[in-house]
């Protein structure tokens, strides 16, 4: 993999910062060793659903409108150093956790999303070499679409490895842990009434009984919409050209 600590600005801090969060989630771990060592060694039963194995960790510029990303050009997933520093800095595990494990989901589902992709590419080029009107509001959609589930899993594994690290901390879990573990995460997930102490899943999501989520097509439409589709800007997309 690619070595980290040689980058500029990586201290010995942040190595251990960025190790302590993937290691406090048993289930990121297995997530980011599925990533590291690639499907066949894994033993996946079918290996052509994930690309070439994650590569390792690039430094974020601080002025990035996100908190992490991957490149799936360089098969890396890059972190902003402030987060990963306690001072000067916001080194915040819990957040760090959900971070991360949303960019390694992002890596194990690219060749769904370069898919996607291409598909829309080629709908887009079948709309225009067709007789006018040029209506491209159906590829755009399907692509948009696309991207919102893409978006909703990768939340969702963010939510499932900051479950696993509350759960190895506490040694039980409950709706409450999950939200003072990290509110400004779980406001997708959870409708808490604090003066009330009451914790409740937002409609249309579906807990399992160890309040894990999984992947079904109620939790993944549910998702997008708190996670996606609420950030969408106003016109995005395109119609009539």
């Amino acid at each position: 993999m690619i070595d980290f600590s040689a980058k500029d600005g990586v201290t010995p801090e942040v190595i251990e910062n960025l190790q302590e969060s993937i290691d406090r989630s048993p289930w990121l771990s297995g997530q980011m060793k599925m990533a590291a060592n690639g499907p066949v060694l894994m033993g996946l039963a079918q290996p052509e659903a994930i690309g070439m194995p994650l590569r390792g960790f690039e430094v974020l510029p601080e002025s990035a409108g996100e908190g992490a990303s991957y490149s799936s050009y360089s098969q890396t997933i890059r972190l902003k150093l402030e987060s990963l520093q306690r001072y000067p800095g916001r080194f915040n595990e819990n957040d760090v956790t959900f971070l991360f494990a949303h960019e390694v989901k992002h890596h194990l589902t690219e060749r769904e999303s370069s898919s996607a992709k291409i598909e829309l590419n080629q709908a887009l080029q079948a709309v225009s070499e067709g007789p006018p009107p040029h209506d491209y509001t159906a590829p755009i959609a399907a692509y948009i679409q696309a991207r919102a589930h893409d978006e909703a899993a990768a939340t969702i594994a963010g939510y499932n490895a900051l479950r696993s690290a509350v759960l190895e901390q506490h040694g039980s879990v409950d709706l409450r842990e999950m939200y003072m573990a990290n509110d400004g995460r779980m406001v997708d997930f959870i409708h808490a009434d604090e003066n009330a102490n009451s914790y409740t899943p937002l409609p249309g999501l579906s807990f399992n009984s160890d309040l894990s989520l999984s992947e079904t097509r109620g939790n993944i439409e549910a998702m997008a919409h708190y996670y996606f589709y609420k950030n969408l800007p106003e016109g995005y997309g395109l119609g009539h050209h």
